[in-house]
């Protein structure tokens, strides 16, 4: 997909790619008892949101509050193939090509036609931004 967006941008073109991010995963999945700093508030309530709402059948697909029912259904939901994070999605741009490439609150940046894009009202307020990582980049106008 990405490669796809370096084609068909135009020189100067800025794509801004909005995607889960691994290092959230990660990290709601090591702050349990045994870690060192405990989940914030809206970690706690993003788990107990998603499991509560997101996993049908939970008898069955997560029958305890367990962190990794969440991370497997984050995984294969929605049709992800991989999971970024800031390094892999700053790599696979590099390597293609983009220049400027920048990380980005969700809903803003430095573009006025790429502010307030994402869909943050389908979850309660921080969640979105919790699990999101917004990156923005442009192709070169060599």
């Amino acid at each position: 997909m990405l490669e796809e967006c370096f084609r068909v941008l135009k020189p100067g073109g800025v794509l801004r790619v909005g995607t889960p991010d691994l290092a959230f995963l990660v990290n709601l999945y090591r702050e349990d008892e045994a870690a060192s700093q405990s989940r914030t508030q809206i970690e706690q309530e993003f788990l107990e949101y998603f499991l509560a709402n997101e996993i049908k059948d939970r008898e069955t697909n997560a029958p305890v509050d367990f962190d990794t029912y969440l991370i497997n259904k984050f995984v294969r939901a929605w049709g992800h193939e991989f999971i970024y994070d800031e390094k892999s999605l700053r790599h696979m741009m590099t390597t293609l090509g983009f220049a400027g490439i920048t990380r980005c609150e969700v809903m803003e940046s430095e573009h006025q036609a790429l502010s307030d894009l994402e869909n943050i009202d389908r979850k309660p307020p921080g969640h979105i931004a919790l699990e999101t990582i917004v990156m923005e980049a442009t192709k070169p106008t060599r």
